[in-house]
Order: structure tokens, then sequence, then C-alpha cells
């Protein structure tokens, strides 16, 4: 039987707090507002909060260091859109 990984074991990062996430006060704010009206419909829908959520930071890709689809190169780059991510 395949035994459970540790969440500090696992190849993405676990957090348990939102702030432990961003550094930048302002960023937080949106960031915790967000969710807040997430957690929000969520719990309008299913009537109850869900038990997780996730976030997706965004990336966009300039020509650079290595190939899309299309056989072009592409440079992978973070920007501050993210996809947010709540269920049970």
């Amino acid at each position: 039987m395949a035994q459970m990984m540790s969440h500090e074991e696992l190849p993405i990062r676990i957090h348990f707090a939102i702030d432990e996430v961003y550094d930048d006060p302002s960023q937080l704010e949106e960031a915790q507002l967000r969710l807040h009206h997430l957690k929000t419909k969520f719990h309008k829908v299913f009537g109850h909060l869900p038990q997780v959520c996730a976030r997706s930071p965004g990336r966009v890709n300039f020509i650079g260091e290595h190939t899309d689809y299309d056989g072009f190169s592409v440079l992978p780059m973070a920007i501050r859109q993210d996809i947010y991510y709540c269920g049970d």
C-alpha cells in the first residue's frame, strides 16, 4: 500500500494561511477580499463552507527559453493574476 507524503515532501508548497503567500500588504488585502467573496458564494450555493481552497499563480510566456506547442521559443514570466478554487 502506498504511503501518503507529508505536505513538506510534496513538490508544491502548501500554506495554511493566506498571509503566508503575499509579501505586499495591498496584494494580501485584495486576495483576502477575493477569497472571502469566493467562500461566501460557495456557502450560498452549497450550504456550507469549502473544506479546501487552492491558488494557482498566473504566468505568461515570452519568446525565450522553452518551446511552446507550435515549436516557438518562449520565456515564462510570473504575473500578478491568479486563480482561486474552493471545494470539498
